[in-house]
């Protein structure tokens, strides 16, 4: 490790230090040549006028010109570099020198070898030693800033000198040879401490430069961010001006670079942050700021501000620095967000979470333990008919008419929300302590909502008179329940729905129970086909004149586990609400012509056809004809032993939408029957454009026609007009022998079903009473 060391000082400095350090090195080892060539020169004339008589002339006269010429040169390239050392090349000046230096040594270090042997004098003998060891020494400081220059110059010179001892050959010669290694050893120990501390004090003023550089880098960066921070930044002194702040601090208050500088924060005109920038300075501790600013400018915004002193190392407050942030857009955006968390965003009304807020803070007002309130609910009839039909632009544009007539009945405390869909909620609070007169208001407010649907709504041009199912609920005094106070106003609504639409219904007791009822029985309904519960009954179809069975009506019903025999209107409205209506109408054809099937195998089939009730909604379907056709195939069905019967209000309903389908049906001889004919008016003009086979007259015309002479009347009008187009009649509902003996009996082409001939019955009392072998 010591060898490497030693080794180390021969390694040209250069190669350890940086650059702008090599070029101070020259400066110092060029500076004290300057200074040390005149002491060279002097000691050379010294050794020449002293040695000048022992030493040959040709030998001590080309010494001392080759020494001091070469002193002179040095001289010369030093005073040059000082001129030109910004444009020389330093290493190759680095090397001249150092050659120069060693060139020096050599020739005086030649004066120990060459000038001793002829030295007869002590005294001569000592100058040179001494003047020696002094140029040893001197080289010592000159060269001390390039340790190799300094260790290889004092071994040139000291070397020659130990060989000249060592030359005497006497104990003296050798003692002072080794006291010469002695001095060379110190040297190079010198040297190498001193490179070391060199090369220590380089990394130090490296490691030091670098953190000055990189203090300047941050310096730089930090002011870089201050200027470019994306947010306003400002810093202000104890007496609360501004010093300095950034560019996006100018940018937020629309002033320039400076603009803000030198203000006083004391005399702004929003005084509203100020609080926040005392208490900073006051607490030593950082304040916040959040809220509604309006600046110098007159500039409305929201601001988020971080204010926080700053304070010297000695604990001195200097002022503080505030961080400030423009949420303006923020802010519009949560205040939108929380207006559309509570209201409609087409109607602009108050939403359904509006009205849980509302009630909430109704039933915690004092007055509401001993007043009533009443909340109504209102619903659009034919609201999806109307959007079916004209689209939902049209729907829209009828909710935004009807909000805004019914927000005309709005007094400031009441609550007006549009829940969903056509659903309206009117909340009318703390009417009264008295129930009675709640009542009576309720009453006339309901009253003045309906007049509201009085008009029409013009509605793309078009004029629609628009109805409204309302139902009532009378808020008891400390009722605290809000989700079964709405869940009461959707049971009397519905219950409005349900008995026309044309009445407000108030909320009672028994609704809810058939609510409830209404839903076990629909859950019940989800298993009546897996269970088979499910079972087909018929009627029979007799002719007037004879009582000759001629068909039979398929009717559908419903063994109830616990309820016992249920008839269609009792639960079909259960398959539409779920969705399983077009499956129970497959289901009833598909058990129909496999009965059909049978008794035909069985050979008791002696009857026309079978008719089957089908919904319209079931015949909208495109492929319901193709279905129907490969089912009666399947069973080896004839058409015509089939017929089809849609009841009047839904075939005249929506007529144009299953005109061809009905034709179809038609064309591959399938027989198709109007039912329930009557119950909506419609015109008997309207028979002449169709080609159904047979019109089946409702049961409310037959009642009463053994009472009554206008039924009678009416009645036979239908009849006549039925059969000059070419229908075959069944009247429905004959129950008594009166009713039928009411009109003629010869007639051959009037048919009848009801209880007088046989009511619904099993397939087995069915085939029992009315089916024979063929």
């Amino acid at each position: 490790m010591e060898n490497i060391k030693i080794l180390s000082l021969f390694r040209p400095f250069y190669l350890h230090i940086r650059k702008e350090n090599f070029k101070k090195l020259l400066d110092q080892l060029h500076y004290n040549a300057q200074k040390s060539m005149a002491i060279l020169v002097i000691l050379s004339l010294i050794i020449y006028i002293f040695l000048k008589d022992s030493v040959p002339g040709y030998i001590i006269n080309t010494w001392f010109v080759a020494t001091v010429s070469l002193s002179l040169v040095r001289l010369y390239d030093s005073y040059h570099y000082f001129k030109v050392r910004s444009c020389i090349e330093h290493i190759k000046c680095y090397k001249n020198f150092a050659n120069k230096a060693f060139l020096t040594a050599f020739l005086w270090g030649c004066t120990a070898i060459v000038f001793i042997p002829y030295l007869k004098n002590s005294n001569e003998l000592l100058l040179v030693d001494i003047i020696l060891l002094g140029l040893s020494g001197g080289a010592l400081n000159s060269l001390a800033p390039d340790m190799r220059i300094s260790t290889i110059y004092n071994l040139l010179l000291l070397i020659p000198l130990i060989v000249s001892f060592l030359m005497f050959g006497s104990p003296i010669g050798y003692a002072l040879a080794l006291m010469g290694l002695v001095f060379i050893y110190m040297i190079i120990s010198i040297n190498l401490k001193a490179k070391e501390a060199i090369m220590e004090a380089c990394k130090h003023e490296m490691e030091l430069r670098k953190m000055q550089s990189d203090l300047l880098v941050k310096q730089d960066e930090l002011k870089s961010l201050f200027k470019q921070a994306p947010i306003g930044i400002f810093y202000f002194n104890t007496d609360y001006k501004v010093i300095d702040h950034n560019q996006a601090f100018g940018e937020l208050f629309h002033v320039g670079n400076d603009g803000l500088i030198g203000l006083d924060l004391s005399s702004i005109p929003d005084q509203r942050p100020l609080a926040s920038i005392r208490d900073a300075l006051n607490k030593l501790s950082t304040q916040y700021y959040a809220g509604p600013y309006r600046s110098i400018k007159g500039l409305d915004l929201w601001i988020e501000a971080k204010i926080s002193p700053v304070v010297n190392p000695k604990g001195e407050i200097l002022g503080g620095i505030a961080l400030i942030e423009n949420k303006t857009n923020e802010k519009q955006a949560h205040d939108e967000l929380e207006y559309f968390a509570v209201h409609d965003p087409l109607t602009s009304l108050a939403n359904r979470r509006a009205l849980i807020r509302y009630m909430n803070d109704l039933i915690l007002q004092q007055r509401h333990k001993d007043h009533f309130s009443v909340l109504f609910f209102l619903d659009l009839n034919r609201f999806k008919h109307i959007n079916d039909t004209m689209g939902h632009h049209a729907g829209d544009d009828l909710l935004i008419q009807v909000a805004e007539r019914l927000d005309s009945l709005a007094e400031e405390d009441y609550s007006l929300n549009r829940i969903g869909g056509d659903e309206f909620v009117f909340v009318v609070p703390l009417v009264s302590k008295d129930m009675e007169q709640t009542y009576k208001t309720s009453q006339i407010f309901a009253g003045q909502i309906k007049e509201l649907f009085a008009d029409t709504f013009v509605i793309q041009g078009m004029h629609l008179s628009v109805t409204c199912s309302l139902g009532i609920v009378i808020i008891e005094p400390d009722q605290s329940d809000i989700e079964e106070i709405i869940r009461h106003a959707d049971i009397s609504m519905y219950q409005a729905k349900h008995n026309g639409g044309d009445a407000p219904c108030y909320y009672s007791a028994e609704m809810d129970i058939k609510r409830k009822e209404h839903f076990l029985l629909q859950h019940d309904f989800g298993f009546a086909v897996a269970n088979d519960q499910l079972e087909l009954y018929f009627q029979p179809i007799a002719r007037y004149h004879d009582d000759g069975v001629v068909a039979a009506e398929s009717l559908l019903r419903w063994n109830h586990p616990q309820r016992g025999m249920l008839y269609p209107d009792q639960f079909m409205y259960l398959a539409a609400e779920s969705g399983m209506a077009d499956w129970i109408g497959w289901w009833v054809v598909e058990h129909v012509c496999r009965q059909i099937s049978q008794w035909k195998s069985q050979k008791i089939y002696n009857i026309q056809y079978v008719s089957i009730n089908i919904d319209i909604l079931q015949l909208e379907n495109s492929h319901f004809l193709q279905i129907f056709l490969s089912k009666i195939k399947f069973y080896g069905i004839e058409p015509s032993e089939i017929r089809l019967e849609f009841s009047e209000h839904s075939l005249f309903k929506d007529y144009n939408k299953i005109e061809k389908a009905i034709f179809a049906l038609q064309e591959h001889g399938i027989d198709c029957a109007i039912d329930n004919f009557g119950t909506k008016y419609s015109s008997l003009s309207q028979l002449k454009d169709l080609s159904f086979s047979t019109l089946k007259i409702d049961s409310r015309f037959v009642k009463d026609i053994d009472q009554s002479s206008d039924d009678l009347y009416l009645l036979q009008s239908m009849i006549n007009t039925g059969k000059k187009l070419d229908y075959e009649i069944v009247l429905k509902g004959i129950e008594t022998t009166k009713q039928k003996d009411s009109l003629d009996k010869s007639d051959t082409k009037l048919y009848y079903q009801g209880w007088l001939f046989g009511p619904a019955m099993t397939v087995k009392e069915f085939e029992d009473k009315f089916l024979t072998k063929t």
